[in-house]
């Protein structure tokens, strides 16, 4: 049917183009993953080791675990890699956080060694836990795509949440209680021998050699999370930096899938700039 418009004119019928939204993502999904994040800001990181109420959050730690693995990759990465999976394994391994409880190094080792398939029982109960929230498709997706990315990606990053770690720790450890800075020093020196077969980690780990510059730059980056959004509005619920370019990161992601963008290469590109921006 013609419209007039203001002049009185008749005007053809005017077209809104519908955006292709696919049954993966609807509104649930961004929901879910909007409490995922909630949730993520209000856990504190290294629970019970700072004497203060002044804490990182497990966002915070998800975020420079990102970052960090970006910088690294490009070093470490060898050529050719095949990126398929990874971002719904780091997906799934927030969504995990989000539901269940988080545990010091030692404590998961155990957990890992005595309970048989301890891992994909947790991600399986976070997966569970977003069904309910009516993320069902959405979290299954993320659960099978998870199991495709290889190992050789799942130690780099595993590496760069262990370097992100020893960055954090340099950078409260005047705040950490006394009793315990030794004790948390040693564990991450333990962790972080595991990956000293990488070129160059040893020196990036101790800031020396040709790598110094790097961990600096990582370690100005981290301080990002010092620097509040919304300073001028009252709210509990601190938003930094840092957690902001996780998030706009994640919504990128989430939004490239409900275009249905399936190319691994355009989704890491994509989400990496998101990352950066």
């Amino acid at each position: 049917m013609n419209a007039k418009n203001v002049t009185g004119k008749t005007t053809a019928p005017v077209k809104v183009a519908v955006p292709n939204v696919s049954n993966l993502i609807d509104s649930n999904v961004y929901y879910a993953m909007q409490d995922v994040s909630l949730h993520l800001k209000t856990k504190e990181s290294w629970r019970g080791k700072i004497p203060t109420q002044l804490g990182f959050s497990k966002e915070d730690k998800e975020a420079l675990n990102l970052i960090t693995f970006a910088i690294m990759k490009d070093v470490w990465a060898p050529d050719g890699v095949n990126w398929e999976g990874f971002l719904p394994y780091v997906m799934l391994r927030q969504i995990r956080k989000r539901f269940t409880w988080d545990s010091k190094p030692s404590n998961k080792r155990y957990f890992i060694k005595k309970i048989p398939n301890f891992e994909e029982e947790l991600n399986e109960y976070a997966v569970k836990e977003m069904e309910k929230a009516g993320a069902g498709n959405f979290a299954r997706y993320i659960q099978a795509e998870a199991k495709k990315v290889s190992s050789e990606t799942v130690k780099l990053y595993k590496a760069a949440r262990t370097f992100a770690t020893l960055v954090e720790y340099e950078e409260m450890r005047d705040r950490l209680r006394p009793d315990i800075i030794e004790t948390t020093r040693a564990e991450i020196l333990l962790d972080l021998k595991n990956f000293f077969d990488l070129p160059g980690y040893y020196e990036l780990a101790f800031g020396i050699g040709k790598y110094a510059k790097l961990k600096q730059l990582i370690r100005t980056i981290s301080c990002a999370r010092y620097t509040f959004r919304w300073q001028n509005y009252t709210t509990n619920i601190h938003c930094n930096i840092l957690t902001h370019m996780l998030e706009s990161a994640m919504i990128s992601y989430l939004q490239n899938l409900e275009r249905g963008v399936t190319s691994t290469d355009i989704l890491m590109k994509e989400f990496w700039v998101m990352l950066f921006q």
